[in-house]
């Protein structure tokens, strides 16, 4: 098994244990599930960036009414100019990214939250025949609002700043997400 893939598998099986681990702390407290759409723009020092479109999952799991274990994962696409060749570069970006969450409880209907999230992403680059894949691990602060539209559903705006580093390039990458959280 190459090692990208093991890191991949351990980097998981970590993130859901902690998830497990964290159901007997907060038995009370829902569960919520989160799904959307995401947009990355990627600024590597370079300064060639990347604008990628996809989509995200989420979950998370409260230790306390407060903060929470939280996992994401995440899939973009998109394309960008060779800028020596002139051709297109074919680009996709999947991420698995965990940590905890800190909500702040407005009022029944409305939540802000911060998080601080570990993890890796894969970028993987084709032009033509050629292609490049980088795993990297990958950490990130983010900030967001939900707002209760149902019982258990709400509405969620999300912005993500995720640093990581491909072939020793570091990149910023700023993720929007807007979607759907369900609670349980």
């Amino acid at each position: 098994m190459p090692t990208h893939s093991l890191n991949r598998w351990i980097a998981f099986a970590v993130l859901a244990g902690a998830l497990q681990s964290g159901a007997a702390l907060a038995q009370s407290a829902p569960t919520a599930w989160s799904v959307g759409y995401s947009t990355d723009k990627l600024t590597p020092t370079n300064g060639i960036g990347q604008r990628m479109n996809g989509f995200a999952l989420g979950g998370e799991h409260p230790i306390t009414p407060d903060l929470s274990l939280e996992v994401s994962l995440n899939r973009q696409t998109g394309s960008q100019t060779d800028t020596v060749t002139g051709g297109n570069i074919d680009m996709r970006q999947l991420g698995a990214l965990g940590g905890l969450k800190a909500t702040v409880v407005v009022n029944p209907k409305m939540q802000w939250f911060t998080h601080f999230l570990i993890g890796v992403q894969q970028l993987k680059a084709s032009e033509g025949s050629a292609s490049d894949q980088r795993t990297a691990p990958a950490f990130g602060l983010g900030f967001g609002l939900d707002l209760a539209i149902a019982p258990h559903l709400s509405v969620r705006a999300q912005q993500d700043f995720i640093r990581t580093r491909y072939a020793g390039d570091y990149q910023t990458g700023a993720t929007f997400f807007m979607g759907l959280v369900i609670r349980r």
